[in-house]
């Protein structure tokens, strides 16, 4: 069987990048901040977040924690 064939640009925000901007924003960086340091733009990390119900947890337990 051969892998469905994905249509259109690569994800700026993939998951290793998810993961560094929780990191990021836990250690006390402004989301905007976070998505800057990684290279995407704010919008891109509201789109994922409306997309990824389990990255919009993450950033929400990484903005609780940040000092």
């Amino acid at each position: 069987m051969f892998a469905p064939h994905l249509r259109g640009r690569r994800r700026a925000l993939d998951q290793p990048k998810k993961v560094e901007l929780c990191d990021l924003v836990h250690h006390g960086a402004t989301v905007e901040e976070a998505a800057d340091a990684i290279g995407v733009s704010l919008r891109t990390v509201q789109r994922e977040v409306k997309l990824d119900e389990d990255f919009d947890h993450e950033l929400k337990l990484s903005l609780r924690q940040a000092p």
